[in-house]
């Protein structure tokens, strides 16, 4: 099984606000999709799109950023699978946001996956980027985790001081 910690941290441009974010077996789950994604955006973008291999690693890292800890994070039962508030809801059936866009607008470019709960585990599967039809789905997971470690650490997240990815 995968093991899962959440995590809670001021919002890039929002210091103020907290989103929710997720680490899975120790690695933050932006850097785990930034290296799948970044075949895919190779067919897109070129290296004159980048003053540097550095800002290009940069770009694929900011893609994606926490949820409103104010809507996703506990009590909450939305990484549980369960949509209370249909705005974090995929454009398929069963679909959940796990991370939304960098700029703080989770519609703009978020990850989705499907959530399923059973009595031992949570699992995570089908991850999509919905604005990038063409990609598929992704080849990340299914990330399986101990349903009462899940529900734990869902309970009580990491609370980071600032963006675990920020580079200052």
């Amino acid at each position: 099984m995968n093991v899962i910690e959440f995590t809670a941290y001021p919002a890039r441009d929002e210091p103020h606000t907290l989103v929710v974010g997720a680490r899975i077996d120790g690695s933050d789950l932006r850097t785990v999709v930034a290296e799948v994604v970044a075949p895919l955006w190779a067919l897109e973008l070129d290296d004159e799109d980048f003053d540097s291999e550095i800002e290009r690693d940069r770009f694929l890292l900011e893609c994606h950023g926490g949820l409103p800890a104010q809507d996703v994070a506990w009590p909450s039962r939305h990484f549980l699978g369960e949509v209370e508030y249909p705005d974090y809801s995929g454009y398929e059936p069963g679909e959940l946001a796990l991370l939304g866009c960098g700029c703080g607008i989770w519609g703009c470019w978020p990850l989705l996956a499907r959530i399923t709960v059973d009595p031992d585990a949570v699992t995570w599967t089908g991850f999509r980027q919905p604005l990038r039809p063409g990609w598929g789905v992704l080849r990340l997971g299914p990330f399986r985790f101990d349903r009462t470690a899940y529900v734990e650490r869902l309970a009580s997240p990491t609370v980071l001081d600032a963006d675990p990815l920020d580079p200052s």
